[in-house]
C-alpha cells in the first residue's frame, strides 16, 4: 500500500533523485506536494492541486526515481492519488491540463 505523507515547508528527502526533483516542481497557490512511501520507503513524489468548488483533482507531477522505474511504482502513485480523490468526494481526476479543461467544461455547463 501506497502512503502520501504531506510535504508542509521544505523536506530533505533521503533519496537523492526526490530530493533533487521536488523544488523543481511548479507550485500553484492549490498545489500540494506529497512523499509517497511504500513499506516506509519513498518511492516518489507528486504534486496535486484541489479544485473543491469544481469537485477535481488535478494531477500536476508524478515522479519516480531511475532506479525504481519499470517496477509499477507509476501505476501504484496513480492509484494511490485516485484513492486520495474519491475519498476526498471529487468526482474528476486527471491530469493538470486535462482536469482543469474538464472542470472549466463543467462549469460552463453547469453554469
Amino acid at each position: 500500500m501506497i502512503e502520501l505523507v504531506a510535504i508542509d515547508g521544505g523536506y530533505d528527502s533521503p533519496d537523492l533523485e526526490i530530493r533533487q526533483r521536488i523544488p523543481l516542481s511548479s507550485k500553484g497557490k492549490r498545489t500540494r506536494q506529497f512523499v509517497a512511501r511504500r513499506d516506509g520507503v519513498e518511492i516518489g513524489f507528486v504534486s496535486i492541486d484541489e479544485i473543491p468548488e469544481m469537485s477535481c483533482l488535478a494531477l500536476c507531477e508524478l515522479f519516480v526515481p531511475t532506479r525504481l522505474r519499470g517496477s509499477g511504482f507509476g501505476r501504484s502513485l496513480l492509484n494511490a492519488v485516485e484513492a486520495r480523490a474519491h475519498a476526498r468526494g471529487y468526482e474528476f481526476v486527471g491530469t493538470s491540463g486535462l482536469a482543469r479543461s474538464m472542470c472549466l467544461a463543467l462549469a460552463t455547463k453547469l453554469a
